[in-house]
């Protein structure tokens, strides 16, 4: 019932309604839970259900944790925190909201570094912390190499000390890649900007003049219902499926392809509003001739971005093995759009952009060139260069060689295996030149003549997870992995945590504590997670009652603790 009040927006107070009352007076079941006893039910069912997150994540190796701000309609400052992690027995890749922290005090980063921090050290420990990805805000930068840094630890430890004492690592841009991960969809679509915004943006004069006409029509369209209503009725006449113009937001991603593409798309629908004397008023002109064809160039070299975009930011969960071919794919297409001299200088402008935000990707040894190497789909690396391929798997050897004092031997669970003597091995006693010869012939493989063959792989881990069932030496590889592809390509998780949150935390809920306001949003998230068996919180739950005495044996409520019996909530 919690469950589906938060998702339908409705409010506990309702149930208090004298319509609903006289409902289940009618059919003479129990009367549903007050107000209060919901308020009393989320705050232990949280409880119960952070403990089983608790106890499930310390189990893991390694994890990585996305995170962003927002701010509600009341003005409160929420800090949203997702794990991402591997299952070291069955290299299943989990995502879960774990935290929607309420931080009223200023974002800066020394703020947010200490707030996250006490979040991970109530989880986990922060020593198994892989990488934060966030997106480019300076405040976050600098506290995702705090975090991994651990700031030196005295300014954690001597408060007398100051952030202030502590070099600014935000404005040395360039080695941030080997400690945390930008958001690489918030880092496109900043590549964007740099060339599209009309203020200071290095497009041609007439993209920018384009894009400015195409913004005030829809603005002028969404701020008259009359005109969003006439405009439906002419789709409908005409047979077209209606659709209404869609307006650019420089903090959404695409949001300037999606804006062109729907203009494009009901185009003609306001050429006849036009006719009708709908835009007479109107201080501009509706787009015609060469100025449409100029749109619809525009929307063919967006066309590249908002794939790489979109393939990144799914609802599935993604790595940051697939960031270096798909790039390689989007500027590729660039430069085919580009031989054609309409499109040359839009398209030269777009991946200078690209390159100076996201060019260190195939330029130089990072996480997602690393974890594309070990990945048997893309470990040929074909789209950078052999010199760089020679330093990315050295790479590798290395990280292999610092990460393999940080977790334990994992035991073996091939029975066939076990039925032959197998000399343990003592992974301190591992060498680096072990580490390298092991990934030169996993090298071999994926550059080999038979490579095609890996290209039918769906998932890397289902790839990895049968070399370690089949071979004893290659598990030597497992905490790199496990490091590896737990961190996520993008933080669209923290998007849509908050975009639950949003429609959890309505106007008419702008009172709502902070505290039920992030209980809410946790155990709409928790309730999906098939790790967690939600259902068996619950049972938990009832049982704590019993043995507290809330609850009686035979299901009654003898504290009207929620209201309704055992076997309802069992269903619920």
């Amino acid at each position: 019932m919690i469950i589906w009040l938060a998702r339908c927006n409705i409010s506990f107070n309702s149930l208090e309604d004298k319509h609903i009352l006289l409902y289940h007076e009618a059919l003479s079941s129990a009367p549903p839970p007050s107000a209060r006893v919901i308020a009393t039910t989320i705050k232990k069912v949280a409880r119960v259900v952070r403990e089983q997150v608790n106890k499930y994540l310390s189990t893991m190796k390694a994890f990585s944790i996305t995170t962003d701000a927002w701010t509600d309609l009341s003005m409160r400052k929420f800090i949203s925190v997702t794990y991402h992690c591997l299952d070291p027995k069955t290299l299943e890749l989990i995502s879960f909201p774990c935290d929607m922290l309420y931080v009223p005090e200023s974002h800066t980063w020394w703020q947010i570094t200490n707030c996250l921090k006490a979040a991970i050290d109530t989880h986990t420990k922060s020593s198994l912390l892989t990488t934060v990805v966030t997106d480019n805000g300076a405040n976050f930068v600098k506290m995702s190499i705090a975090l991994l840094q651990n700031v030196g630890k005295e300014v954690f430890d001597n408060h007398s000390v100051g952030p202030d004492d502590w070099e600014d690592c935000a404005d040395n841009m360039n080695d941030f890649e080997c400690l945390g991960w930008r958001c690489v969809c918030h880092t496109m679509q900043l590549a964007v900007l740099d060339v599209l915004q009309t203020s200071r943006g290095s497009a041609p004069s007439s993209v920018a003049a384009a894009i400015n006409t195409v913004r005030e029509i829809t603005i002028y369209t969404k701020r008259s219902t009359s005109l969003i209503n006439k405009l439906k009725e002419v789709q409908k006449r005409a047979g077209r499926p209606v659709k209404v113009p869609l307006l650019d937001c420089p903090t959404r991603w695409s949001t300037i392809f999606y804006m062109l593409q729907r203009f494009d798309q009901i185009y003609i629908d306001f050429q006849n509003l036009a006719l009708l004397g709908s835009f007479d008023e109107a201080e501009f002109e509706i787009p015609c001739g060469n100025n449409i064809i100029l749109i619809r160039h525009i929307i063919r070299c967006l066309k590249p971005l908002e794939k790489f975009i979109r393939l990144l930011e799914g609802d599935q969960y993604v790595t940051i093995s697939s960031v270096p071919t798909l790039l390689h794919d989007c500027l590729t297409s660039l430069q085919e759009i580009g031989r054609e001299e309409v499109m040359r200088d839009l398209s030269s402008c777009l991946i200078n952009s690209i390159n100076v935000r996201l060019g260190f990707i195939l330029e130089k040894p990072n996480l997602a060139l690393c974890a594309s190497a070990l990945d048997p789909r893309y470990g040929h690396l074909r789209v950078v260069s052999r010199r760089l391929r020679n330093e990315v798997w050295d790479t590798l050897a290395h990280w292999a060689f610092d990460y393999n004092d940080v977790f334990e031997e994992p035991e073996s669970s091939d029975s066939d295996l076990q039925q032959y003597p197998i000399p343990r091995q003592s992974r301190t006693g591992v060498t680096l030149e072990r580490f390298r010869e092991e990934l030169n012939s996993f090298r071999a493989i994926f550059e080999g003549e038979d490579s095609q063959q890996l290209q039918a792989v769906q998932c890397p881990l289902t790839y990895w997870k049968f070399c370690f069932e089949k071979s004893f030496s290659c598990r030597i590889l497992q905490p790199l992995l496990l490091c590896l592809y737990c961190i996520p390509a993008s933080s669209a998780p923290s998007e849509r945590m908050f975009s639950k949150a949003g429609d959890i935390i309505l106007r008419r809920r702008s009172r709502m504590l902070p505290e039920m306001a992030q209980d809410l949003v946790l155990i709409a998230g928790w309730s999906k997670q098939t790790q967690f068996k939600f259902s068996d919180c619950l049972d938990r739950l009832v049982r704590i009652e019993i043995e507290n005495g809330k609850l009686s044996d035979d299901g009654e409520d003898d504290n009207d603790f929620l209201g309704v019996e055992c076997d309802d909530i069992a269903v619920v």
